[in-house]
């Protein structure tokens, strides 16, 4: 079979006008394609990115919408989208090689190329349709990605939400949950005033005025200085002046953006998110979701969105009194005993003694902290009562009585106890005392082991009991 081929020249393929660009007919069609083509996927691409960027309330997640294939299923996540993409390259291959074969004058060879494209093109075609009523269309159109984390399984028709199932909770957590640092607590909506905005918008609108005015001015006094009529530094004046109402008009329209959407970047609306600082437990949220929050100035606190700790280590605070504070000192050893967790004592170490007491109910009380090691099998709650046991003296083999034994005489302030004769009366006897723990406190002298003390703050009750014993 043979075949003819006729070269054209430039005056026949062009009408009798020069080629523009100096390029040959084919390869200024093929970039008429390639820019076509650019721009409109790039104009799809921007759409999409506007619509997400735009969209805070919730978003299709693609690997969990498309997860399925025809006949086997669900469990397949965009690997029917990456089939539909791979079957769309290989129909442009066949469409390729089709016309190749048409250049050679191949006819069974165009046949066999088309049908292929046409296959090919038909599975696409379906498999979009199926992709639409299945995927998005259809009574459950797959996941979509909550404002506060949370993932739904989204039930109704394209457009018309008929109702929604949270099926895993999203990031944000609540009290007593346990969080790593960084995680999302809370999410706070920028919520803008409509006077702030009226005010706003209102100083853009001068601020405009004022750079048009500036800019007509600055153009005049171009003109005359190229024309030599006034000097070179009216005209940087001028300039300057124009210079200066452009940045007072783009303050205007940031601060008109952060008013009405809380950044200078974003959707119609801003989000911020509250991040855990440390890794701990949370407390206390004291805001619930709706509530107005506001920041902290030199004038308000600001609003606590929540509290974190770290539970495992907990820091005792208690109070000392005076005469006793001179005893202990910042990094000794102490036993913690926690009211609800009586039959357990904790090692802590003192870190803080206060410099200065509080005075509470006539003694001097000085404030004194301490780290408690927490083993992680114990769980403890932030805010039990507790007592510290603290060892300010040591001493074995002592003579030792009850401290509520000791009377003080009251012109000498000086301990003496009344010790029980023969004949059944008391007789008072000074004595020297030592170390006490608060119940029991040492005599150094004045008192041997074998006399009777007598108990002279009994109660009625008690004295009753103790006179027939």
């Amino acid at each position: 079979m043979a075949s003819h081929s006729a070269k054209l020249d430039t005056e026949t393929l062009w009408g009798g006008k020069e080629s523009p660009f100096q390029t040959s007919y084919g390869k200024l069609m093929m970039w008429f394609f390639l820019v076509s083509d650019a721009l409109t996927f790039s104009g799809l691409l921007i759409a999409y990115g506007f619509t997400r960027h735009d969209t805070l309330e919730a978003w299709p997640i693609g690997e969990e919408t498309f997860n399925s294939l025809p006949i086997l299923g669900h469990g397949y996540p965009l690997i029917y989208v990456a089939l539909m993409t791979f079957i769309l390259i290989v129909s442009s291959v066949t469409m390729v090689l089709a016309v190749e074969a048409g250049h050679r004058m191949d006819k069974k060879g165009v046949v066999k190329w088309m049908i292929a494209t046409i296959i090919g093109g038909f599975f696409f075609l379906g498999s979009q349709a199926w992709e639409w009523s299945h995927f998005i269309h259809g009574s459950e159109f797959g996941k979509v990605e909550l404002a506060d984390g949370s993932q739904a399984i989204v039930k109704g028709h394209f457009g018309e939400i008929e109702s929604f199932t949270v099926i895993e909770a999203g990031s944000h957590h609540k009290e007593g949950d346990i969080v790593k640092r960084g995680d999302l607590i809370a999410s706070i909506r920028v919520v803008p005033n409509e006077q702030a905005v009226i005010s706003a918008n209102s100083r853009i609108n001068s601020s405009r005025l004022s750079y048009n005015n500036s800019k007509t001015l600055f153009e005049r006094s171009k003109k005359l200085f190229e024309k030599g009529v006034i000097s070179k530094q009216d005209f940087e004046n001028s300039e300057l002046s124009m210079e200066q109402s452009k940045e007072v008009l783009t303050q205007a329209q940031n601060d008109y953006k952060i008013i009405k959407k809380g950044t200078l970047t974003g959707g119609s609306t801003a989000n911020t998110n509250i991040l855990a600082q440390i890794a701990g437990t949370i407390l206390e949220i004291p805001v619930r979701e709706g509530d107005q929050v506001i920041e902290s100035n030199n004038f308000n606190a600001g609003t606590t969105i929540a509290t974190v700790a770290d539970m495992t280590i907990m820091i005792f605070e208690g109070q000392v009194d005076e005469t006793e504070v001179s005893k202990i000192e910042e990094g000794s050893e102490i036993k913690v005993v926690l009211g609800a967790l009586e039959e357990e004592e904790f090692i802590a170490k003192l870190t803080f003694v206060a410099p200065k007491g509080i005075e509470q109910a006539g003694a001097v009380q000085f404030v004194i902290k301490a780290n408690v090691n927490i083993p992680e099998n114990v769980n403890v709650r932030a805010g039990y009562s507790a007592n510290a046991i603290m060892e300010t003296g040591n001493k074995e083999n002592i003579l030792c009585v009850k401290e509520s034994l000791l009377q003080f005489n009251r012109i000498t302030d000086k301990p003496f106890v009344e010790i029980k004769q023969k004949d059944g009366t008391y007789k008072t006897k000074n004595v020297e005392i030592g170390i006490s723990d608060g119940i029991n406190v040492e005599v150094l002298s004045g008192l041997n082991e074998d006399e009777k003390v007598k108990v002279w703050n009994i109660t009625k009750p008690n004295k009753k009991k103790w006179e027939e014993e």
